[in-house]
């Protein structure tokens, strides 16, 4: 993978569809990336949004879930390097 885009995101339902929406839009044709989620402990739709996009997700770009159920942006920042991501 040469680029990640990392989201952190805690009760992000209402901005995630918009954000992920630019992103499922863009085209890198010479660039292996991925983007994935970390959802910090949401008590709102976010898991839900996710596995929505994941559906019409292109393959080529990877769209993996993280979820971290320490609150705290610190938390979350590191969950991509030391939890499993569902895919």
């Amino acid at each position: 993978m040469e680029l990640s885009v990392v989201i952190c995101t805690y009760n992000g339902a209402q901005r995630l569809p918009q954000v992920l929406t630019r992103l499922q839009q863009q085209q890198q044709p010479n660039c292996d990336w991925e983007v994935l989620v970390v959802d910090n402990n949401s008590g709102d739709r976010t898991a839900e949004i996710i596995r929505t996009f994941q559906s019409s997700w292109p393959l080529e770009v990877p769209l993996r879930y993280s979820f971290e159920p320490r609150q705290g942006l610190a938390f979350a920042r590191r969950a991509p390097f030391k939890t499993p991501t569902v895919r």
